[in-house]
């Protein structure tokens, strides 16, 4: 019950400031093709979020 609680207010935190640093761009540039990074750049920066860090949880989890 509490990990799910911690998850929710984390996820509460990132919704409410999404934003990404250069790094995140970079890195997201770095994993994506030309043509993909260009539709990830027209995204909202919240969905960017979003994708960045379901990459890095499934990145991890190999």
């Amino acid at each position: 019950m509490i990990s799910r609680l911690s998850y929710r207010a984390r996820q509460l935190r990132r919704t409410l400031s999404p934003g990404l640093t250069e790094d995140d761009r970079r890195e997201a540039q770095s994993v994506l093709s030309d043509d993909l990074y260009a539709l990830f750049a027209a995204m909202q920066t919240a969905d960017q979020r979003h994708c960045l860090d379901v990459y890095r949880k499934l990145s991890a989890e190999g």
